[in-house]
């Protein structure tokens, strides 16, 4: 199955609700990313799984920028007990969870809306802690595209302090498309049924 089909068939998200996200997209688009982002989070053996079910997700767009477009998302979540270091604070290694995690669903957002697999494989990814964040602190996570559409995918995010905007954590991410130079493609609702189309013409030739 090529990666650009086993996405339609993943359940539908039941952590997320398209109801409650900002959004420009399609809504079939966007229940897609969230079905997709519930793929990441869901199961009981799937790394800080409980992290990333608590994200309330509160924008997913896609802007005009230059000559291309910008994929934006926008999660909130309060840090817990069971997210924290020793000393009661964000642990550094849940930050780049969250990093990564939230880093993806701008560029997954963008690759559905044009077409294409956004979200490869993590390359690299550059953080700089810049202020604790203590048990109950509500985290802003705003994330954007840079690069999509080739082999290397990119996108930033800063992490704020919800109630006083305080920058908590300044990071970009960088990932990579395993599956080579061309980037798979993700079929976009309605694209069954055009095939489907074709077809039907084809044999009354």
């Amino acid at each position: 199955m090529s990666t650009g089909a086993w996405v339609r068939t993943l359940p539908k998200s039941t952590y997320y609700e398209t109801s409650k996200i900002k959004s420009n997209l399609r809504i079939e688009d966007l229940q897609l990313c969230l079905n997709i982002l519930q793929y990441f989070v869901n199961g009981g053996h799937v790394f800080a799984n409980f992290v990333g079910q608590r994200f309330d997700i509160e924008e997913m767009s896609i802007h005009e920028k230059g000559p291309g477009k910008e994929g934006r998302a926008v999660v909130e979540i309060t840090v817990e007990k069971d997210m924290t270091n020793p000393y009661g604070t964000l642990h550094g290694a849940c930050a780049a969870y969250l990093v990564d995690l939230c880093t993806s669903v701008p560029l997954v957002a963008l690759g559905i809306a044009t077409g294409i697999d956004g979200s490869g494989m993590s390359q690299s990814m550059d953080i700089i802690y810049h202020s604790a964040a203590p048990v109950g602190c509500r985290l802003r996570i705003e994330a954007t595209t840079l690069t999509i559409g080739g082999r290397i995918m990119a996108a930033r995010c800063e992490m704020l302090n919800k109630k006083n905007g305080k920058l908590l954590i300044s990071a970009t991410h960088t990932k990579i498309n395993p599956y080579g130079s061309s980037n798979p493609k993700i079929k976009k609702a309605g694209d069954k049924d055009k095939e489907e189309q074709k077809e039907k013409e084809k044999a009354k030739l």
